[in-house]
Parts: structure tokens; sequence; C-alpha cells
């Protein structure tokens, strides 16, 4: 299993903070941004230029994911 911890519009369109994915074997970022972009189309569009991140880091699209971990999808924003 992974969770992944959703923000901004990710979070207001699913309607929850998180999601668990199961999850059985490393992967890379870019693996868990398809398995979420086929399991949660409505947030595809999100998922194109959204960050992820390990505890305190941010993970670069390659950097492998391991079951039981706890990561957190953070869509881009834009302000003025």
């Amino acid at each position: 299993m992974i969770t992944v911890l959703l923000f901004a519009g990710a979070r207001d369109v699913i309607g929850s903070d998180r999601v668990t994915l199961v999850w059985t074997e490393a992967a890379s970022v870019d693996a868990l941004r398809a398995r979420l972009s086929e399991e949660y189309p409505v947030i595809a569009g999100l998922l194109k230029s959204a960050m992820f991140s390990r505890g305190t880091s941010y993970l670069g699209r390659e950097a492998l994911v391991q079951p039981g971990d706890e990561v957190g999808m953070i869509p881009s924003v834009s302000g003025g």
C-alpha cells in the first residue's frame, strides 16, 4: 500500500485529503503519476505538472516510491 496525500485542487476534486493505492514493489514517481491518472482520471490534468514529495523532500520523476510510503502530491499553483 502507498498513501498519497492530496492538496489544493486535487483534494477539492477528489473530496478527500488522501487516497490509498495497492503498491507491491518499488516504482518511479512517473509510474505513480500514471497509476493515479488511471484510477482518478478527474485529476489527470493536475498530475501533468504536479510535484511529489516524501517527508520534507521533493521527488524527481525517476525517484522510487516504495510500498508503505506516504507521498504528497502538490499540484502547481499560481497567484497574483
